[in-house]
């Protein structure tokens, strides 16, 4: 965990020097920039970052909500100075971006929380469409050096067992990316955790305040579990074969379509050494006993 110490070389960013540490304590966990070289000015409508490999420059027409966005850009993200070939994105005053993409049904979700949430939405799913490596919707965890994916889409649970899992003793990776690299490994896409009250109302957890560490480098796939919440399910999963697993993970790539033949490359890779597993769940603690019962088990062959 880095800290930008931007109020310590930069004068003119002491306006925003609160906003600065708030943002920099979100989880960026990669060796990056120590300056804010993308915000020299409070009055600053413009800044530029790169994450996972993507450089973008955003011009905004509300410098509050360019202030804003340090908060809200994607983890693993670093900020730089502006350049002439990057990619340049205007974020209008409700957080919309534009040239873009259109936004993915989870983003929908995040749009309620106004400009800074449709702002977030709308860059990770940039990050996550043009990076090199692959992104999955899934919460990973990892449990002796090896990687527990567990694909699926916002309101299917799985932060609801990611943090479950996480009590009870495993390592963080994300619960929203599974970000797959060219050798197949998985690296982290560490933020705070979203997780929903019987209500449905989301609240971040920071996966330290569960007791949890969090990993800052590329970990091989052991076991993809495919589950969803049913209300009174007994836990009793069934293994599946690595196509039907491979499956569950091209289901829930962003890139799917678009990076067709990519995406099956790295897919296949992760899950070259991988267990799968289906099943529906009822509570969660069966089911996390169970996998963190699996994941340390040791491997045949490994």
């Amino acid at each position: 965990l880095y800290y930008t110490k931007c109020v310590e070389t930069c004068s003119a960013c002491a306006v925003t020097a609160r906003r600065a540490e708030i943002a920099t304590r979100r989880y960026r966990r990669y060796p990056g920039s120590r300056h804010h070289a993308g915000v020299r000015s409070a009055n600053r409508t413009s800044l530029s970052f790169e994450a996972y490999g993507v450089v973008v420059s955003l011009d905004f027409v509300d410098a509050g909500l360019c202030r804003e966005a340090l908060s809200v850009l994607p983890a693993g993200a670093r900020l730089i100075g502006d350049g002439p070939t990057h990619v340049r994105l205007a974020v209008d005053s409700q957080g919309r971006l534009s040239p873009t993409a259109s936004p993915e049904p989870d983003s929908v979700t995040a749009a309620r929380t106004g400009p800074r949430g449709r702002l977030a939405a709308g860059l990770r799913h940039h990050v996550a469409l043009h990076s090199s490596d692959l992104f999955v919707h899934a919460g990973v965890v990892a449990v002796n050096g090896s990687a527990l994916l567990i694909p699926g889409r916002s309101h299917s649970g799985k932060s609801t067992l990611v943090a479950a899992l996480l009590r009870m003793g495993a390592a963080y990776l994300s619960d929203e990316y599974a970000v797959i690299d060219e050798r197949g490994t998985i690296l982290p896409f560490p933020t705070a955790l979203s997780i929903r009250d019987g209500a449905g109302v989301a609240r971040r957890v920071d996966p330290e305040a569960l007791g949890a560490s969090v990993i800052t480098g590329p970990t091989p796939a052991r076991l993809v579990v495919a589950t969803r919440f049913r209300p009174g399910a007994r836990w009793d999963p069934r293994p599946v074969s690595r196509g039907e697993a491979m499956l569950h993970l091209l289901q829930n790539t962003i890139a799917a379509r678009s990076q067709s033949v990519k995406a099956m490359r790295r897919i296949r890779l992760a899950c070259e050494r991988a267990d799968g597993l289906v099943g529906a769940r009822g509570e969660f603690e069966a089911a996390a006993r169970d996998l963190m019962m699996r994941m340390r088990v040791p491997a045949p062959g490994r």
